[in-house]
């Protein structure tokens, strides 16, 4: 299965999520409750005091890595700032 079909499965009575997989990590529809929530979350933390304290002069890499089924393994990285590095991956 391709990234893109990936990224396009949606979430079927789950009582937390809803709409795709996409759109729960990264936001695009804005329509849905929960959309963007991965991100949200993951620059919340990154952009912290604590977080930023402690990665103070440091090389520093954030990941979202998001497990589809038995196989797919999806990967996106977020710099110190909360921005998104890449597009997303599949890791091998």
């Amino acid at each position: 299965m391709g990234l893109n079909k990936i990224l396009g499965l949606k979430f079927k009575d789950d009582k937390y999520r809803s709409g795709t997989i996409q759109n729960w990590i990264d936001g695009r529809k804005r329509n849905s409750p929960n959309s963007g929530s991965v991100r949200k979350q993951l620059q919340s933390y990154i952009t912290g005091p604590t977080v930023q304290k402690e990665i103070a002069d440091k090389n520093f890499h954030a990941f979202v890595v998001v497990i589809v089924g038995s196989r797919q393994i999806l990967v996106r990285e977020m710099d110190r700032h909360g921005n998104w590095v890449n597009d997303f991956k599949l890791a091998n």
